[in-house]
């Protein structure tokens, strides 16, 4: 587990897993930034406790079939798409709050996603036997990795006077940057295929002259 493709998978899990929980357990803070009432505060946070469950539920044959029909790569872009408009809908604190439904739907998807797609890319990548190690190591950095997310909610209230917008910011810059995963992995994908299609002309060729 120690190949540049781990590296960029865990951090790629990290970065997207402190996203996801960091927003659920902020969720009622971060909507106090938008135009609204305190009711519509606490209408919209109730509406997106049960938006992420339902929605995550009614997601997974959507995202059985993306996988099964597109691949794992495909996936991954679903998940870096999703948490790049759930990112842009987040900063859009001029904008009324019922803009952040869009949030929640992306959020739920994105969630989905992302337990999946990560999972399955795993298994196909070690395979069986090194599945467990690899995809354990990956998820205690995670853990690791979300331990920052009590520092920066502590840095916004304390510092930011409870605002997400900078932190919001800069988490959506580098998940922009996290897009070279799928990136990587198509590119793999079709340097594999054109080796394999090369090797099948050659052994045409060899049937051929035989």
């Amino acid at each position: 587990a120690q190949d540049g493709e781990f590296w960029l998978s865990a951090v790629y899990l990290v970065v997207n897993l402190l996203r996801c929980n960091m927003y659920i357990g902020t969720v009622s803070v971060q909507l106090g930034d938008f135009p609204g009432t305190p009711e519509q505060v606490s209408f919209y946070t109730t509406l997106f406790v049960i938006i992420l469950p339902v929605g995550g539920l009614l997601s997974i044959p959507f995202v059985g079939y993306l996988i099964d029909t597109h691949g794992t790569t495909v996936s991954l872009f679903g998940i870096s798409i999703t948490g790049t408009i759930h990112g842009i809908l987040s900063l859009l604190v001029i904008f009324p709050i019922e803009i952040q439904l869009g949030s929640f739907v992306c959020v739920a998807l994105f969630r989905a996603l992302l337990f999946s797609a990560i999972t399955t890319y795993f298994f196909s990548r070690y395979g069986e036997k090194r599945f467990g190690v690899v995809f354990g190591i990956a998820a205690f950095l995670a853990g690791l990795g979300n331990l920052s997310e009590y520092f920066l909610v502590r840095m916004v209230l304390n510092q930011l006077d409870g605002h997400f917008f900078w932190v919001n910011l800069v988490l959506l810059v580098v998940e922009l940057l996290l897009f070279s995963f799928p990136v990587y992995l198509r590119m793999k994908e079709k340097e594999e295929e054109r080796e394999r299609e090369e090797k099948r002309k050659m052994e045409a060729q060899y049937y051929q002259w035989n």
